[in-house]
């Protein structure tokens, strides 16, 4: 070994801190193919059970990095758990205990992936909160072998920093499905901001050239924003949040009112200012203000149009739902994953739409749903983004009502009529 991988190797193994480690190296100073082995081989005395963390695109290349080091003249196992949510909590709860006490006992090392962890963890929960007769010694057992985990395990994580990243979430769904809190004004807020986002996006472009990119192109109505530095995020967010508070459901507060629901909504100091808002908890009013702060305040606006990229980061996969969900690379959506977060998958949505604009089938789809309500001239005759974009001749209107997942006013031009 080289002197500085000997050097990572111990303090991976004995943190002068004695609490987790995060070490860095330079790409191609034998991380995966000669520390990992060294530490976990070394870590796995019998007494604790090691498991080897890696992402699952290099998953396989680690399993045979450490097949390959440890299985011959060390003769140590290399164990490789896959688990999701389709294995039988029964058969779970009856074999992986086995399993971990005999990686531990013989030495052996466990290969695992993120979701891997995520998905035993949740899997014991969830069977705990539904609490069915048949489950109980199901989720004791799991939950169980979780306790030992924590207490009895040792992890080494390949690619920290991939690994530890927020978006490794896992969300289990459960119980009956049911709407979103403040429906569907939630949704139509969401589309509020949007508009106003763009509005002083055309406005900032050119204060901000290099790290501001609004880009109009002929087929897309609906411009693609790019933030590119959080510093001109912050002054956009703070702009459209000072344009909100001037709206129709906010002009009628008092002065101070107002002037402290625009630091609550930003996060500014918003202790002291929701003292002064206290009286309208539990009204609309209320929950507007929580869903502006956490789209301004906390960065949901900021997130949506710094870090998520269209066609890259997500899109549309419309062979399974009308949402947008995550894209392992450009044009290539990922097969389960969804976002967890309702605010970003909502907003995500309506900028895939809004950029990609409606196909023949989906505008017809939008007609029909809209005319099996009982009065379809009224339900969208207030409330609606004024948002024309032009498609095969037509301009439409595009907003979410109730029921609908995509709901468009068409206005024919005269050369089509």
């Amino acid at each position: 070994m080289r002197p500085i991988q000997r050097s990572v190797a111990e303090e991976m193994m004995f943190p002068r801190t004695g609490e987790n480690t995060l070490l860095q190296l330079n790409m191609g100073e034998g991380k995966s193919s000669v520390i990992v082995p060294v530490v976990s081989s070394a870590l796995a005395d019998g007494k604790q059970l090691v498991r080897v963390v890696v992402l699952k695109p290099l998953a396989k290349q680690m399993f045979a990095v450490l097949v390959r080091r440890l299985s011959g003249l060390a003769n140590r196992r290399i164990f490789y758990l896959p688990f999701s949510r389709d294995v039988k909590a029964s058969t779970a709860s009856q074999e992986l205990q086995p399993l971990f006490d005999s990686c531990r006992r013989e030495r052996g090392i466990l290969v695992v992936q993120p979701e891997h962890i995520l998905s035993f963890k949740l899997m014991g929960i969830d069977i705990a909160i539904r609490m069915e007769n048949t489950s109980n010694g199901i989720a004791s057992t799991l939950l169980a072998s979780q306790c030992w985990l924590f207490k009895n395990s040792r992890d080494i994580l390949d690619e920290s920093d991939e690994v530890l990243n927020v978006k490794y979430q896992l969300v289990y769904t459960s119980g009956v499905q049911e709407p979103l809190e403040d429906h569907p004004e939630r949704w139509i807020r969401v589309q509020e901001i949007l508009h106003c986002a763009r509005k002083h996006a055309y406005r900032m472009r050119e204060m901000y050239p290099d790290s501001l990119k609004v880009e109009q192109t002929k087929r897309e109505a609906f411009p693609i924003i790019r933030i590119l530095d959080t510093a001109t995020g912050i002054h956009l967010t703070n702009c459209v949040a000072e344009e909100v508070l001037m709206q129709e459901g906010f002009r009628l507060l008092p002065q101070r009112a107002r002037e402290a629901a625009l630091k609550f909504i930003t996060c500014e100091d918003s202790e002291r200012h929701a003292s002064i808002l206290v009286q309208y908890r539990g009204t609309g009013l209320w929950r507007h203000l929580l869903l502006l702060r956490g789209l301004l305040g906390c960065g949901i606006l900021r997130f949506v149009l710094e870090k998520k990229r269209w066609r890259v980061d997500y899109g549309l996969d419309l062979s399974r739902t009308l949402l947008a969900v995550p894209y392992r690379a450009k044009d290539v959506p990922t097969l389960r994953a969804d976002f967890g977060h309702p605010d970003v998958a909502i907003a995500l949505s309506c900028l895939s739409y809004y950029y990609g604009g409606l196909p023949d089938e989906k505008v017809m789809l939008c007609f029909q749903l809209l005319l099996k309500l009982d009065n379809p001239s009224l339900e969208y005759e207030v409330k609606s983004i004024h948002y024309y974009p032009p498609f095969l001749g037509h301009n439409y209107a595009l907003y979410c009502r109730p029921g609908l997942p995509l709901a468009i006013e068409c206005h024919l031009s005269s050369r089509r009529s």
